[in-house]
């Protein structure tokens, strides 16, 4: 195998098969990348026991080939290597590293393994079931501000809540949920539907999301494609241009996010998010890091924000507010509401609730993203 790439070029083809490589937990053999020429292509495999993403790109290629390469090592090094056309050559177990155009001689040689090692089934990509269709950058925004809110696999008691959840309705509506069922985001768009269908509904693990997120841009489609296995979706497929990640889903039964999202609330501020953040930023240095507790205590044109600490003090910061209701403290984990806030790009935004203790709301006028979250109580 040989072929010569733009060292930018090829590290960014490196960049998502190595971190799903970087990612595997278990198998040995899932740390390397595979590496392949054909003809003026050049395909980058990496996987874990999760997902597999697969880069295309055009290259110079002057030998087919293959070859199986530790996928951090190769990217450590190409990302530290001068500005140059980068020439990989293989020739039994090494596969050669070296730049043309520098003044200097480069040159590394690194152990490969045969690709004859690599599971088969990760490379191989069938045809899906079902296919849609939604705007990259409406996919993008809603992977950017959902992914803090689903749970940590560490802390989740379900791993359904460690995903990302998908519904698509039979009228062209898709709504994108995550919850750690303290709080939950509800991301609402459209899609198009490229085959037939009816209701479809999966969860995909957040970290597969995060990986579509770093390739998504704000302009043209994401293909998506849906394997069905007894009705029930056990694998999803992003196609972004040259890039393919397949991911396998988390099989379980969603709850009804929208029974948890009040329609209505009888208590209604709103807000400036860049004052809020501030105070909160500067409250949160005395917050009791066990509970991470903040009062907010709202009144008639003002909030106050409140934390308090037996052992380094009392900290009070009062921000303007337009509220409409009763005189209320809320307690709530202020990461909770920082967390919303680094979701938002408006200025303002309103924070309704019913009771005390109940689930708050929070939303921008005209936008399709809602956060709701439990309070801690008194």
């Amino acid at each position: 195998m040989k072929f010569a790439l733009p060292r930018d070029i090829l590290e960014d083809v490196l960049k998502s098969p190595v971190k799903a490589a970087s990612s595997n937990k278990s198998l040995q053999i899932l740390h390397h990348v595979l590496v392949k020429a054909d003809g003026e292509d050049v395909k980058i495999v990496g996987a874990n026991p999760e997902y597999t993403v697969i880069v295309s790109t055009k290259a110079n290629v002057s030998k087919d080939g293959e070859v199986l390469i530790l996928g951090e090592t190769l990217f450590s090094l190409v990302k530290n290597l001068p500005n140059s056309e980068v020439i990989l050559s293989s020739q039994d177990d090494i596969l050669s590293v070296s730049c043309s155009g520098t003044e200097k001689k480069i040159s590394y040689s690194l152990q490969t393994v045969p690709a004859s090692e690599y599971p088969s089934q990760l490379i191989q990509i069938e045809n899906p079931t079902i296919t849609f269709e939604i705007p990259q950058g409406e996919l993008k925004k809603a992977i950017s501000k959902l992914s803090r809110f689903a749970s940590d696999e560490k802390d989740s008691v379900e791993p359904i809540f460690t995903g990302i959840f998908f519904d698509f309705d039979e009228n062209g509506n898709l709504n994108i949920v995550s919850s750690d069922t303290k709080r939950l985001g509800l991301y609402k768009t459209k899609y198009t539907l490229t085959t037939d269908a009816s209701r479809i509904k999966f969860i995909v693990p957040v970290s597969s999301m995060e990986v579509v997120k770093d390739v998504l841009s704000n302009e043209g489609v994401a293909n998506i494609g849906i394997f069905l296995d007894d009705n029930i979706v056990r694998s999803v497929m992003f196609v972004l241009g040259d890039v393919v990640l397949k991911t396998n889903t988390i099989v379980g039964n969603y709850p009804d996010y929208n029974k948890v999202i009040p329609q209505t609330v009888s208590n209604l501020s709103t807000i400036n998010k860049e004052e809020l953040n501030s105070a909160l930023k500067r409250v949160s240095i005395l917050v009791d890091k066990e509970t991470n507790k903040v009062v907010f205590s709202f009144g008639k044109g003002k909030l106050k924000v409140i934390t308090q600490n037996s052992m380094l003090g009392i900290a009070e910061e009062e921000i303007s507010c337009d509220f409409d209701g009763n005189s209320e403290e809320i307690f709530f984990n202020y990461k909770f509401i920082q967390d919303y806030l680094a979701s938002i790009e408006d200025q303002t935004f309103s924070w309704g609730w019913n009771s005390p203790e109940s689930v708050n709301k929070f939303w921008v006028e005209n936008s399709n993203f809602i956060y709701v979250a439990m309070p801690l109580r008194k």
